[in-house]
């Protein structure tokens, strides 16, 4: 009996006998996995502009992370800490909420800083002790 070539994912009798299992074209990074369904592991590979915009968070991350790391190294070594700290925070923002909070918050707390600076303590009177 000869065996015909059906439809791609058909099985032949030359397959059945040999034991071979029919070769499919899956868009899936993953051979078992059909078009549609999700890989073993449950979670779909990032395609297109998925895969760019971890790119860019991871890329975010790591370079916003680093920032901030020298800034924290540099509250006990020379340097600008609390430029840098804040730098770091404001490179994070731009792919992380709870970045964009945390530097709100900053924000607050120097323009507060920066008015009790400007206001100082206030007339000053004459010391007792003298």
């Amino acid at each position: 009996m000869a065996a015909v070539a059906g439809l791609p994912g058909e099985r032949t009798d030359q397959d059945e006998a040999s034991g071979a299992s029919p070769q499919r074209r899956s868009p899936s990074p993953h051979p078992s996995v059909r078009s549609g369904d999700s890989p073993p592991g449950g979670e779909r590979e990032p395609e297109g502009p998925a895969l760019l915009r971890r790119a860019r968070k991871l890329v975010v991350l790591i370079v916003g992370g680093t920032v901030v790391a020298i800034g924290i190294v540099m509250l006990v070594l020379p340097g600008p800490a609390f430029v840098v700290i804040p730098a770091g925070i404001a490179i994070l923002a731009t792919e992380f909420a709870w970045a964009r909070r945390l530097l709100r918050q900053v924000k607050v707390r120097i323009r507060l800083a920066a008015r009790k600076a400007r206001q100082g303590s206030g007339p000053t009177a004459p010391r007792a002790d003298i």
